[in-house]
């Protein structure tokens, strides 16, 4: 399973991002360690009619940054 997911993740599917005609909304932890900031920011950029949404966590939930 473990073999299997690493291919998974591992698979390059930008050129994918392009035929994408739907409006998108990219939800994104600026810091977030396991999927980064910059990788949000490349989405977006190949994504037609894409908007970025940050947001941050804080102890009591999260609050949204536009």
């Amino acid at each position: 399973m473990k073999r299997i997911l690493s291919r998974v993740v591992s698979q390059d599917l930008r050129f994918l991002l392009k035929n994408i005609s739907a409006e998108v909304y990219l939800v994104w932890d600026k810091k977030d360690s396991e999927t980064p900031y910059w990788i949000c920011k490349k989405i977006h950029k190949l994504t037609r009619q894409s908007k970025i949404i940050t947001y941050y966590l804080m102890k009591n939930g999260c609050c949204l940054e536009d």
